[in-house]
């Protein structure tokens, strides 16, 4: 395994010339204080001087006040621009010096600690990171015993680097002229990234290690010697167990050394392949070991020097045996599938990327009359269509993109130009990620089914409109005799009730005259005979005379409007029961409809569940239109009722203030548009028709009611009397939620 090399020697040339400034700074103020003793002593004797004395004290005074401060400043300025951490205390462990490198490596600069509190104040700990530094073994304390030392490694944890500080540490003791140790001084390099590089590195190796141990790859190391021989120099445990050598045994030796003369050339043959490569090479070789043959995929990676020289290889064996049993099984039973594939009677088609042809089976190749060489990597044959070329690339990319299945039916051109129809299954085929590398296609020839369809289809369509037509038949035969028995009915009735009405309101105006000839009468006598007897007064209280007489004239004109009305409901119906004629005729559309609110006049009134549809009307200038009366008013009773309904069914859904605040109302306009056009428009504010719905709304038996509540014929019919009978065109427009409009055009004349 590599190895790290240690940290370069320590002090530096810089911590050495430091030093000596220091010493010399030592000394020069130890002679300044013997000095300055003395003087103090010769001052407080007060002995006499002489002038040259005085004059050569003053001297040096002067020297210690003006030398000593630069000196001291410009060692400052040294040591707080060094990277390196320097600390000096005397034999007391009082600190001389602690400058800011050192005091950001520990956390803070001089203090009055004694050497016991240095690790708990600066956060010194062993290696372990866990264990406190013991007094003695701090590296200063150790230098002011005498001790010279280097790469002292300490692990520093304190408040401004939580993380924690490796400083690698060289100590020496302080000593003057004679020997006598003065104090000490340390010198500290930050060497926190170093040691995590190293931890780095040593975590890397472990996993080399543990990987080139483990692995279940063969690994060998071969040397490329000057004489281009090849040694061998290592190799992993699983190379070890597969040949039952150590490399402890075979280290060193030359390959024919090793594996013998025969083994040796195949072995040599691929190193030389390699060099001349000058880059990696990866083949397969079969190697005997014992009664059995195994297979492997051998790499070999070439190392230059400095120089671009190859002087080792480094080759990796992996074990493909299994897999080379596997793959010769794979073709077995890929044979067998192709015979499968070749014997099928449907096309079976591989395509890849770009719709190209991969594989096809016989029954392709025979009807296209290729080979596969000739089909694999096009993309079809120029004698097909290319129309259908171009759709056959398009189905191939959405599979290839989607990965989904598709389900088509296609046309494919046979070598001599006929055309068939296929239906085709197209999948995509995906690898162990997920993504697809191929599509597949089966197709089955489905021409013969195709043409038996088309007659299918034909012969049921014509079943289909015969149908259709025996359906209208039946709904107008039905419809004609509904109608013809209701006009009968109505007509009946109408007659009916219209003779005794008739005899009644011809005689209320005779008996409205014969009641104020006797009021006349009455007055007259209350007039000459003011006094009646007791028992005509008692007559006259008991059926109050004055409100009788008052009130029966009321009641006979309630009685002549209410004969009126009757009368116009019974002309309304004689007008409604033209239903049953089937002349073309001149009519008065306005009157049709007329009649046909006046019939449904009852059902827009208010009710407990809504309020009173409003009717509006915005009749145009129509001439006489030639139609068929009472089939238009069976239209207009169709589309009106079914107005009312939508209201009805909109209002059940509302709450009152919501149908307040948007009152019911059917609107009917009719307009000239062209010379011999009519334009008749119903609409309401009911729910509206769904969008989905509207399509099927004209159809028999179609209806969106509740169940008892419609036969889906009202509508069906309506298209027919105003399509069919009277050549014209019933629309729809429809918004689901807020209304329903129906436009009926129809011409002057229709004959």
């Amino acid at each position: 395994m590599t190895q790290f090399s240690q940290t370069p020697e320590m002090p530096t040339n810089e911590v050495n010339t430091l030093k000596q400034e220091i010493s010399t700074l030592q000394q020069r103020v130890a002679q300044l204080e013997r000095e300055l003793a003395h003087l103090r002593k010769s001052e407080s004797n007060q002995n006499p001087a002489s002038e040259y004395q005085d004059t050569d004290k003053k001297s040096e005074n002067q020297l210690v006040e003006t030398e000593l401060p630069e000196k001291t400043n410009l060692l400052q300025l040294i040591l707080n621009s060094m990277s390196d951490g320097v600390v000096v205390t005397d034999t007391n462990g009082k600190f001389l010096i602690f400058n800011s490198a050192a005091a950001q490596m520990y956390g803070s600069g001089a203090t009055d600690t004694q050497p016991e509190e240095w690790s708990q104040h600066y956060g010194l700990f062993l290696p372990d990171q866990i264990t406190p530094f013991p007094t003695a073994e701090i590296p200063l304390v150790r230098s002011l015993k005498g001790e010279i030392f280097d790469n002292v490694e300490v692990f520093s944890r304190h408040q401004q680097a939580p993380e924690g500080i490796w400083t690698n540490i060289s100590g020496r003791p302080i000593k003057d002229d004679n020997g006598e140790i003065k104090g000490g001084v340390i010198v500290c390099r930050n060497v926190t990234e170093r040691k995590q590089v190293e931890e780095q590195l040593r975590q890397r190796e472990d996993f080399l290690q543990t990987i080139y141990a483990t692995v279940q790859l063969g690994i060998f190391v071969v040397d490329v010697t000057e004489t281009d021989e090849f040694r061998i120099v290592a190799f992993n445990p699983l190379i070890e167990q597969m040949i039952g050598l150590t490399t402890e045994q075979i280290q060193g030796k030359t390959l024919v050394e090793a594996f013998g003369e025969v083994a040796s050339i195949g072995f040599e043959q691929n190193y030389r392949r390699c060099i001349k490569a000058k880059t990696s090479i990866s083949y397969e070789e079969s190697v005997h070991f014992g009664q059995e043959i195994q297979w492997f995929l051998t790499t070999l990676s070439p190392l230059k020097n400095a120089q671009g020289k190859i002087y080792r290889i480094i080759g990796t064996n992996l074990e493909i045996t299994d897999r080379k049993h596997a793959e010769k099984e794979l073709l077995e039973t890929k044979k067998l599938y192709q015979q499968i594939l070749d014997s099928m009677p449907d096309f079976v088609l591989c395509k890849g990327a770009e719709s190209r042809i991969i594989y096809a089976n016989k029954a392709f190749r025979d009807y296209y009359g290729m080979t596969l060489d000739q089909l694999q990597a096009i993309i079809d044959a120029p004698f097909n269509n290319p129309d259908y070329t171009q759709q056959y690339i398009k189905d191939d990319a959405y599979v290839f993109n989607t990965g989904e299945t598709l389900i088509i039916e296609e046309k494919i051109t046979r070598y001599d130009g006929a055309v068939h129809t296929f239906s085709t299954i197209k999948n995509a085929i995906f690898d162990t990620e997920g993504s697809v590398t191929q599509t597949v296609g089966i197709s089955r020839d489905i021409t013969d089914r195709k043409q038996a369809d088309a007659a299918l289809k034909q012969k049921t369509h014509q079943l289909e409109q015969a149908l259709i037509e025996l359906q209208q038949t039946q709904l107008q035969m039905i419809q004609s005799e509904k109608m013809s028995s209701l006009g009968q009915m109505v007509a009946g009735v109408a007659h009916e009730i219209n003779n005794p009405v008739n005899f009644i309101h011809g005689n209320l105006s005779h008996i409205e005259e014969y009641t104020q000839d006797l009021l006349r009468l009455l007055n007259l006598y209350q007039q000459n005979y003011p006094e009646p007897s007791l028992e005509i007064q008692k007559e006259i209280e008991e059926i109050d005379l004055e409100f009788l007489t008052g009130d029966i004239t009321k009641v006979l004109q309630s009685m002549l409007i209410g004969t009126k009305r009757i009368r116009e409901i019974v002309l309304s119906l004689r007008n409604f029961s033209r239903l049953d004629e089937s002349e073309v005729k001149n009519v008065n559309l306005h009157e049709g409809i007329d009649s046909t609110i006046t019939i449904l006049h009852n059902r827009m009134k208010a009710t407990s569940e809504r309020s009173k549809i409003q009717l509006i009307k915005n009749y145009g200038n129509l001439p006489l239109v030639e139609c068929y009366a009472g089939q238009l008013n069976q239209v207009f009773m169709n589309i009106i009722s079914n107005a009312i309904d939508a209201i009805d069914h909109k209002n059940s859904n509302c709450h009152d203030q919501q149908v307040v605040d948007n009152p019911n109302w059917i609107t009917i306009s009719t307009e000239m548009t062209s010379q011999n056009q009519i334009k008749i428009i119903i609409a309401d504010n009911g729910m509206g028709i769904p969008e989905s719905l509207k399509h099927r709304i004209f159809d028999p038996f179609y209806t969106t009611k509740s169940v008892g509540k419609g036969t889906g014929l009202g509508l069906s019919i309506s298209y027919q009397i105003i399509t069919e009978k009277h050549n014209g065109l019933l629309e729809c427009f429809s918004t689901e939620g807020k209304g329903t409009q129906f436009i009926i055009q129809i011409p002057t004349k229709i004959r």
